[in-house]
């Protein structure tokens, strides 16, 4: 076991970045929109905006078990996470509005925590893929 491990330490940073799943997959927003790219990278840019925002709206939504805005904040960052292919927190954020307007707040916590890991993740991630649209087009 501990060899393994040791194999693992010794792989480079990149290949295992490489070798994790992707959370983001914009290529469908890139074929409706005809590879405008430099809306892309508005999008892309609003949602970096708005995810913060939104997560902490909702910890304190649930800290405070005021389950209508938690569930308003799901559901506004649910559409932004659709459009850019964010699936994995599209559909953390349809089960966070599910749970909030069933009124379960104890299946809550953990699914918010969670949900605000993976969206901190995507935003690392989109901000990394930001570059490729940022040719303005005419």
């Amino acid at each position: 076991e501990q060899a393994a491990m040791g194999r693992a330490a010794a792989i480079p940073a990149e290949s295992l970045e490489s070798a994790q799943p992707h959370l983001v997959d914009l290529s469908n927003l890139e074929a409706d929109l005809g590879g405008d790219l430099a809306f892309i990278g508005r999008l892309i840019d609003l949602f970096a905006d708005v995810v913060p925002e939104t997560v902490r709206a909702m910890e304190v939504a649930l800290a405070m078990e005021d389950l209508p805005s938690l569930s308003s904040a799901a559901h506004k960052l649910k559409s932004s996470a659709g459009i850019l292919g964010v699936h994995r927190l599209h559909a953390l954020l349809s089960e966070v509005e599910r749970l909030a307007e069933a009124g379960q707040p104890a299946r809550l916590a953990p699914l918010v925590d969670e949900t605000v890991a993976t969206a901190a993740a995507a935003v690392d991630e989109v901000s990394r893929l930001r570059p490729r649209y940022s040719q303005e087009t005419s």
